[in-house]
């Protein structure tokens, strides 16, 4: 078969197909139930649910109400993007890949990606259109509160055939003018500010590593890494980390007790040293 041939042969096929989806589309018969149990039967820690999913005539598929309730912690309750769109590639479809444009959006933020299928895994990359402010995407606990201004990238991996740490990937988050507060503490209420931030992270088998992380401002300046996992025996939240802080005019102000805490710590050339 001539080239020219093959390639109206291609293009014949691909306009047939999109013709047939359009036309489920159209008549509602897309499975949005069992969709919609596909997504939350994902193998990742905690507890997937969407409001709904659909399709238009557009081959896109939209997700509403989407809310991840992490595993027993004392600090986030769930993460939530109320709105989720998915749709073809058509230059992937074209050439072959197969790939998916997302949309995510919020009351204050907007990202997108590309999701691509390969050996039976999902990679996805995606990035901030538009800063998201705090506390978006997070809901806290009571008496927990933040601020501020927020931008991420980042490069994820999910795999379903793992029943545990199905999710690995790296990323870099950037914050401006953020605020902390935490009503009850060991030191009593703590209140932190942050003109500027910064920290990359990675997560493999269930293990999150936060790295290079650099916070200034007239509080506390702060640096270090830590983990975060979750032990398989008690499901409880396990912290390993070292971090460097150097206060600032406005700790001894905002918190005495902190800032009394912070210098009674070993000292360095790059801070007062914690390790935990």
């Amino acid at each position: 078969m001539k080239g020219w041939q093959r390639g109206v042969a291609i293009g014949i096929v691909f306009l047939m197909a999109v013709l047939i989806v359009f036309v489920i589309g159209l008549s509602g018969w897309f499975p949005s139930r069992d969709v919609k149990r596909w997504i939350e039967s994902f193998n990742i820690p905690g507890n997937l649910t969407v409001a709904s999913v659909a399709m238009d005539p557009l081959l896109r598929v939209r997700i509403k109400g989407g809310r991840w309730i992490p595993e027993r912690n004392s600090y986030v309750t769930a993460v939530a993007f109320p709105f989720v769109q998915i749709r073809p590639s058509w230059a992937g479809l074209v050439s072959g890949r197969k790939e998916a444009v997302l949309s995510l959006a919020g009351d204050t933020a907007r990202l997108s990606g590309i999701a691509r299928s390969e050996e039976k895994k999902i990679h996805l990359s995606f990035q901030t259109e538009v800063p998201g402010k705090f506390p978006f995407p997070l809901q806290f606990a009571e008496g927990i509160s933040l601020a501020g201004a927020w931008r991420i990238e980042a490069d994820l991996t999910v795999d379903p055939q793992k029943t545990r740490g199905a999710v690995s990937g790296t990323g870099r988050v950037r914050v401006t003018a953020v605020r902390i507060r935490v009503r009850s503490t060991p030191l009593g209420p703590v209140t932190l500010s942050f003109k500027k931030g910064s920290f990359g992270f990675s997560l493999e088998r269930s293990v999150l590593v936060f790295n290079k992380i650099h916070f200034t401002g007239d509080d506390l300046a702060l640096e270090g890494e830590a983990s975060l996992w979750i032990d398989p025996f008690t499901n409880a939240m396990t912290a390993k980390g070292t971090l460097y802080m150097r206060p600032g005019t406005g700790l001894v102000a905002s918190n005495p007790r902190l800032n009394q805490i912070i210098r009674m710590l070993p000292r360095d050339a790059r801070g007062n040293k914690l390790v935990f």
